[in-house]
């Protein structure tokens, strides 16, 4: 501790009690009137010496305005006066600029005043709060990765002892990732590729990822994983690092399309075979005039299974627009409209009322002949047995 004079007992006490973090003590300065005109450092740590960036014999005496010249007017010399003026103690977290260096920091300070000298120790939270900022936006970018219905992995890149990639580790998923991987967190985070999926190197998609990190060069595609007979879309985009992979199930989708394009095939087919909900639908047009504009959907026949999904038995008959309440402004009639018009399948998802509660649901949409085609399966509900594989 570097004091320009030896002080009194009390005050020296008081230095010592609170010394295990960075400590000022400043001399204050009235005029005539005994109004405040500044500060003058007269003792100073060697903690608040290192993040002043000046050794003590230039610092002490030097008054308050000259060393934080630009805090005399702000928030720091507003909590110290009333301090100094009613002698209580104040409690309180500060931003300053240390002059040696120019760097910003967080100071959690306790200031008191004793006799004519105003003692300040302050702990540096600069850290403290660069770590609670970045578990924040880590759980910010947690939750919106959650939101998303489609699966999202980000995995690490494991070298072997010769330094070729030979596995890749999971360090992020959210929650639609974890459903179809059938796994919870805490099973998968930090475990590889292989220790969870032992055939990824015959059936999966090892060998693209070392080309998408190794290439820099993103993938996009479907694959099929014959031991599940199950489809995914798949994106893999390199990162520092690793690669994210995001991941859709297919299955279902591909299923309809294969089915429908088979010679002959019958309504009924699709209702039996398709793995998922199913409604064939019939349009309704504005006139009877067959150019007129499709202005809803009559369902005309679903399986069972779709009906005790949705716990309705009379599915049939019942107008699109019924059954999904938000199909005008979600935007979901109209792909249905686009689906039939243009004979292209489409994918979607839209809410679903699923028993008294709405969930997100995907949705297949193919034209067969003059009727319309939906395949439903609720994104959340997936098990390990069709879980997602890498």
């Amino acid at each position: 501790m570097h004091s320009t004079q030896q002080l009194a007992p009390a005050l020296l006490q008081r230095v010592l009690s609170v010394a295990q973090d960075g400590v000022f003590v400043y001399q204050i300065i009235r005029n005539a009137r005994g109004v405040l005109t500044d500060l003058r450092l007269t003792m100073v740590n060697a903690v608040a010496e290192q993040d002043m960036g000046q050794p003590a014999n230039e610092l002490l005496w030097q008054p308050f305005s000259s060393l934080f010249s630009e805090l005399v007017q702000t928030e720091l010399m507003a909590q110290f006066r009333p301090v100094i003026e009613t002698g209580r103690g104040a409690h309180f977290t500060t931003r300053i600029s240390w002059p040696g260096s120019n760097r910003l920091a967080w100071l959690d300070m306790t200031v008191v005043r004793v006799d004519e000298y105003l003692l300040a120790s302050y702990v540096d939270m600069t850290q403290r709060r660069a770590e609670a900022e970045a578990a924040r936006l880590k759980a910010v970018l947690q939750q919106a990765f959650d939101i998303d219905n489609t699966g999202i992995s980000v995995l690490d890149v494991v070298r072997d002892t010769d330094g070729r990639i030979c596995d890749f580790r999971f360090t992020l998923i959210n929650e639609a990732g974890l459903r179809m991987s059938g796994f919870s967190r805490e099973e998968l985070l930090g475990r590889t590729l292989w220790q969870l999926y032992p055939a990824t190197g015959i059936n999966g998609m090892f060998h693209q990822y070392v080309s998408v990190y190794e290439t820099n060069q993103p993938y996009t595609g479907e694959h099929y994983y014959p031991e599940y007979d199950c489809w995914r879309d798949i994106t893999v985009v390199p990162v520092d690092g690793g690669i994210l992979v995001r991941y859709a199930d297919s299955t279902v989708r591909r299923k309809l399309r294969d089915i429908i394009q088979q010679p002959g095939i019958q309504v009924q087919d699709v209702l039996l075979r398709v793995p998922a909900g199913v409604a064939v639908l019939q349009p309704i047009r504005s006139s009877s005039d067959l150019l007129s504009p499709i202005v809803d959907f009559r369902i005309d026949q679903a399986n069972a299974r779709l009906a005790n999904w949705l716990g309705r038995p009379d599915l049939v008959g019942q107008l699109l627009t019924n059954v999904v309440a938000t199909a005008r402004e979600s935007g979901f009639l109209c792909r249905c409209t686009a689906g039939y018009e243009r004979a292209e399948p489409q994918t979607c998802t839209t809410p679903f009322d699923i028993v008294g509660v709405v969930q997100v649901c995907q949705v297949s949409i193919a034209r067969l002949g003059t009727q319309l085609v939906l395949a439903i399966q609720d994104t959340v509900s997936t098990s390990r047995g069709v879980a997602q594989k890498a």
